[in-house]
Order: structure tokens, then C-alpha cells, then sequence
């Protein structure tokens, strides 16, 4: 928390968290956390959890693209892209 910068500074921030549900290595409390910090800090996020270990997924990647295209304005948020 001492390092952090403070919420105003974190304002223009978006994040995407994703994480699987069955992760051996990073047990899924650590993404809860990551959203619920992300929060209280007012950064913009989006947090999925997928059913996977500790792996990335073509489910994962896709969302993550969507997230990725909406962010830089590339679709309007409401696109359906099916």
C-alpha cells in the first residue's frame, strides 16, 4: 500500500483479470483479491474465472481480446461479437 499510487492516479487504469478456478499454483482467492483491491482503488477491471488450472485457455485469450478491443475503442462496449 505504501507504494501504491494514490486512486486519482490509477484513474485512466483498466485491467482484465482472468483466472482459472482449478489453479494448483495460484489458488483463485489471489484474482479475488487483485478485483476486490482494484475496487476499493477505483480502477477499472474486469475479472473472469474460467474452468481450467493453470493454464491459458482459447476461451480466456478470446475474452481477453474483446476486453482488449473495447478498452482502446476499437468496438463500441455493447457490440455483440459472437
Amino acid at each position: 500500500a505504501p507504494r501504491m499510487a494514490p486512486p486519482e492516479a490509477l484513474r485512466t487504469l483498466g485491467a482484465f483479470i482472468a483466472h482459472g478456478r482449478h489453479d494448483d499454483k495460484l489458488p483463485p482467492f489471489w484474482a479475488e483479491r487483485a478485483d476486490a483491491l482494484l475496487g476499493r482503488l477505483g480502477v477499472r477491471h474486469e475479472t473472469r474465472f474460467y474452468d481450467m488450472g493453470h493454464e491459458l485457455s482459447h476461451a480466456q485469450v478470446a475474452d481477453f481480446v474483446q476486453w482488449l478491443r473495447q478498452t482502446l475503442g476499437l468496438v463500441p462496449p455493447d457490440a455483440d461479437q459472437a
